[in-house]
């Protein structure tokens, strides 16, 4: 429901442009992935990622404002299309809430996070043009758009 939902806060793009997964990560957590499928990407998360509050409050109010009779839910809220596992708008709603409050409390470790992104990218021998291609350090100009590659570009 929420990549259905991406383009509303990222702009519009083609449904092909995006996608989604979920998955465990090494603590133990789970974790939701939005991301821009496009060949070096095309910064459809970097501008959807101030909105990812938005995002999550228009999933539940789609869920709570759908006029569908049964728990398992509609395609218009969040029945999956390419599922046959049935869905329950309650425990939706319960987890949309829990995502919001989680957001909420570490808003200050997210915007931690992006800034630390930059830093393992340059360790990494990587450099992020203006653009959004990603350039090896030593590279003097980008290759994608052509400009001066320099500490401004980082």
């Amino acid at each position: 429901m929420l990549a259905s939902l991406f383009p509303t806060v990222a702009g519009p793009c083609d449904t092909q442009d995006y996608s989604s997964a979920v998955d465990r990560l090494v603590t133990d957590e789970m974790a939701l992935f939005l991301f821009d499928t496009a060949y070096d990407g095309v910064g459809l998360t970097d501008a959807a990622f101030g909105h990812m509050g938005e995002l999550v409050n228009r999933a539940l109010e789609r869920v709570q404002t759908c006029s569908c009779p049964t728990d398992t839910g509609c395609f218009r809220c969040i029945a999956n299309p390419r599922s046959d596992d049935p869905s329950s708008k309650v425990a939706t709603i319960t987890l949309l809430n829990e995502v919001r409050t989680v957001m909420d409390s570490r808003s200050p470790e997210l915007r931690e996070t992006e800034r630390d992104w930059d830093s393992l990218l340059i360790e990494s021998g990587k450099l992020t043009c203006k653009c959004g291609h990603l350039q090896d350090v030593s590279a003097k100009f980008c290759s994608e758009c052509g400009e001066r590659m320099g500490a401004t570009n980082g």
